[in-house]
């Protein structure tokens, strides 16, 4: 929602749920988003452990400004930002060198 802020909390649990089931480590996911939102203290905490304990990867997409690029280090391995849709090959690139 236009100026609502993105509740990171619901997908990241998901996230979460999907790889704690999942037989195999080292899952990654892909953010992409403005980063502009909030999160609780203890899904981070649950996702940092995840990250840890299952050696999952988590990269970050910054679409249009950079208010919530701090947010999104906290989650993320690598966050890439795309200031100008039109000039999004570099983030592209990374992204799909995973």
């Amino acid at each position: 929602f236009f100026n609502g802020g993105t509740v990171f909390d619901e997908w990241m649990d998901e996230a979460l749920n999907l790889a704690g089931q999942s037989a195999f480590d080292k899952a990654d996911t892909i953010c992409v988003s403005d980063g502009v939102g909030r999160l609780k203290p203890e899904t981070l905490a649950n996702w940092q452990k995840m990250r840890a304990d299952r050696g999952m990867r988590s990269y970050s997409i910054l679409v249009g400004t950079s208010q919530g690029e701090q947010l999104l280090w906290q989650i993320s391995d690598a966050v890439f930002c795309l200031d100008d849709l039109a000039e999004d090959l570099q983030a592209l690139e990374a992204i799909f060198s995973v």
